[in-house]
């Protein structure tokens, strides 16, 4: 099982959720995010709009395994 964490506050949306896989994890950060970037709540990095993808490292998001 992983957990999602984040520096600076976690988004109620992801807030204590656990997920069967890392891929899982990811995906649902990247969704939130994808999200955020629509609504213009939060600015897309320079590194993300030239790779084309969001790097959930540069948001202050991490994923870890639980016990």
């Amino acid at each position: 099982m992983y957990t999602i964490k984040r520096k600076g506050g976690m988004p109620n949306a992801l807030k204590s959720k656990l997920f069967k896989t890392y891929e899982q994890a990811r995906k649902a950060i990247r969704a939130w995010l994808y999200t955020q970037f629509k609504l213009k709540r939060i600015g897309r990095t320079t590194t993300d709009t030239i790779n084309r993808t969001a790097t959930i490292g540069n948001y202050g998001f991490s994923i870890s395994k639980t016990a």
